[in-house]
């Protein structure tokens, strides 16, 4: 009887997915001596056979070599609680063109690298499929995406110690991907070693991401859920849940996504996601307590001396201060993709102490990439009191891309007095 043919007489069904059959072209590692049957290093470099189904019983141990996966060729065992691959080296598993990995453990040991890397630097794959797999990988990243892909899916994956459970792209890597896709998946952070679930460097574009299905549990305050700050087309989150210490999600996409409980995307949408209730949209800079020296009336100045208070808060995902944190501060843009954002100015000033002064007009103007975008927007301070600053604001809509900064500057158009200012914020949403 062939090893084909099914005891009922019927003929086979489906196979395991992408790869050869399981019937032929078996490669079997042993974990009591893989180098019996795994082609010899290259240097620290081993690299399976083609048009194979390579089988891995028990744990293997390779030292400190790399696999390297064809893309017709599946690597996987029989039980991720039994069979798996374990590795010093910086990569454990390299698929450059795609392939498959299923039903077995990834162990990297190491705090540097990756466990298993898909694609490569200015490489380009179809299609990839990681299955019931297991991956520990000490502080490093369990799933590296590189390069231009058409598809990757990633289902019952559970990922232990690591920092990023699954990264898109990396700075100075071109990576776009047609399609992502993750699903009952579990990133089980470990104190001390902060973990992303899926991470999104802001240089990558997805045309299609969904996330469905999954759990992070955080256990520590700077975990994240899912760090979205790269393009993308579409989106879908759906029952997903966040638990323990850290944050369920930074989505930086337009417009909201409804009912805009875990961030923003095009064409995107999040449906039961538990505990991703407060994901973070904006970039906000403050200056505290500046005061603006106004040489004459109506001259607009850079608020604020070299003693200022300009942080960004909690919230900032798509920018940055510009240079140091010095008189005349602006917020760079970050993200790589065109955006069309809708900055907003904020600002509380106060023109004199006591009771003795007059209301006075002031003026900020906004300024991107050091030119005047709009008008400037005018209000007048109270008359006295000083219990009450003035308060100003006003948004403009602004095309920017990586890159550009943001600035503002006020004037007082009544008189040469200076400017005290209470706070002052620029957002960028």
């Amino acid at each position: 009887m062939s090893c084909c043919t099914r005891i009922d007489g019927l003929p086979p069904g489906p196979g395991p997915g992408p790869g050869p059959s399981a019937c032929e072209n078996v490669l079997t590692v042993e974990a009591s001596d893989p180098f019996a049957t795994l082609p010899a290093p290259v240097g620290t470099v081993v690299t399976l056979p083609p048009d194979t189904y390579v089988e891995i019983c028990g744990n293997v141990d390779i030292g400190a070599n790399t696999l390297v996966l064809p893309a017709s060729s599946v690597l996987g065992g029989k039980d991720p609680l039994v069979d798996g691959v374990t590795s010093t080296a910086s990569t454990v598993i390299r698929m450059p063109d795609g392939g498959t990995l299923k039903d077995l453990s990834v162990e990297a040991p190491l705090e540097l690298g990756e466990a298993v890397v898909i694609g490569a630097d200015g490489g380009t794959w179809e299609n990839a499929v990681v299955w019931n797999v297991n991956i520990t990988a000490g502080n490093k990243t369990g799933i590296q995406i590189l390069g231009g892909g058409e598809a990757i899916a990633i289902s019952r994956a559970r990922f232990l110690a690591v920092r990023r459970a699954i990264e898109i792209g990396r700075q100075e890597v071109q990576t776009s991907v047609g399609l992502v896709s993750v699903d009952m998946s579990v990133c089980e952070a470990r104190p001390g070693v902060a973990a992303t679930l899926l991470y999104l460097e802001a240089s990558a574009t997805v045309a299609a991401l969904a996330v469905l299905q999954s759990i992070v549990l955080g256990a520590n305050a700077t975990d994240v859920g899912l760090e979205v700050l790269g393009q993308t087309g579409t989106v879908r989150f759906a029952s997903l849940a966040f638990l323990g210490l850290g944050v369920p999600s930074v989505v930086a996409q337009p417009p909201p996504l409804p009912p805009a409980t875990t961030g923003t995307a095009v064409q995107g949408e999040a449906v039961g996601c538990v505990g991703f209730d407060n994901s973070q949209q904006r970039g906000s800079a403050y200056i505290f307590g500046a005061v603006a020296p106004v040489p004459a009336p109506g001259v607009f100045v850079a608020p604020g001396t070299a003693g200022d208070s300009l942080t960004l808060d909690p919230s900032s995902v798509r920018v940055g201060l510009a240079g140091t944190n010095v008189t005349n501060q602006a917020l760079v843009f970050q993200r790589v993709a065109p955006y069309q954002a809708e900055i907003t100015v904020a600002l509380s000033v106060q023109v004199a102490a006591g009771f003795s002064f007059f209301a006075r007009a002031i003026a900020v103007q906004l300024l991107v990439n050091g030119i005047p975008t709009a008008q400037p927007f005018v209000a007048t301070t109270p008359d006295l009191t000083v219990q009450s600053p003035a308060y100003l604001g006003a948004s403009y809509p602004a095309q920017l891309q990586a890159g550009d900064t943001v600035a503002v500057r006020v004037a007082n158009l009544t008189d040469a007095a200076s400017i005290g200012i209470v706070n002052l914020r620029i957002t960028i949403q």
